[in-house]
């Protein structure tokens, strides 16, 4: 695969990997500009922006206890999709919001899924992806995921200037397009016992 030696396996697992991080950028997004909504849309006062900005950080933390769950588990890839539904999708809810503080209880929840997230992903390079190719593959996906979030940042701070009110539909792109990211590693089956090129 080019400048990639890939076997079977690993060229489905990174098809994979590089459409979900294609999506994956739009939810990147969703971190970037949480601020800029909480501020322009649903006027936080300092205190609830200081909780919005703290949630991530907070929330990540639980990655530790997601990824124990994670080892001891048989089929990890359900565990995307429990991130595809509360941890993505849930972000439609974002059309009914109607304060900050919904707007609060919402990013709790879907970082809360979201910590999950990170150790499910790793597991598909450690298990599919051999050594050799797996800084590759990663800085391939990090490189698109990041290039889709700097595109969509700029349109969503452009829609913002628009009319403030349209963060609600942003929620709702967010939310379709990054429940797909999430789909796609779905698909992408894990088992316990898989131990491959570690």
């Amino acid at each position: 695969m080019g400048l990639l030696k890939l076997t079977e396996e690993e060229k489905k697992a990174f098809i994979h990997i590089i459409i979900s991080a294609f999506f994956y950028g739009f939810f990147l997004s969703f971190i970037l500009i949480k601020e800029i909504i909480a501020r322009k849309a649903l006027n936080a006062s300092d205190f609830q922006l200081s909780l919005l900005v703290m949630i991530f950080p907070v929330t990540s933390v639980f990655s530790i206890w997601w990824g124990r769950i994670l080892e001891k588990a048989k089929n990890k890839s359900k565990y995307f999709l429990l991130i595809a539904v509360f941890g993505r999708l849930a972000l439609i809810v974002g059309m009914f919001i109607a304060n900050m503080n919904h707007f609060l209880i919402l990013a709790f929840i879907v970082f809360t899924f979201h910590s999950s997230y990170i150790p499910a992903r790793n597991s598909i390079y450690q298990s599919k992806i051999g050594k050799i190719s797996r800084g590759k593959i990663f800085g391939i996906a990090v490189s698109i995921t990041t290039l889709i979030s700097i595109i969509f940042v700029y349109f969503s701070g452009r829609m913002l200037d628009i009319n403030e009110s349209f963060f609600q539909y942003l929620l709702l792109i967010i939310g379709i397009l990054g429940f797909l990211d999430c789909l796609f590693l779905y698909f992408v089956k894990l088992e316990k016992k898989q131990k491959k090129n570690l």
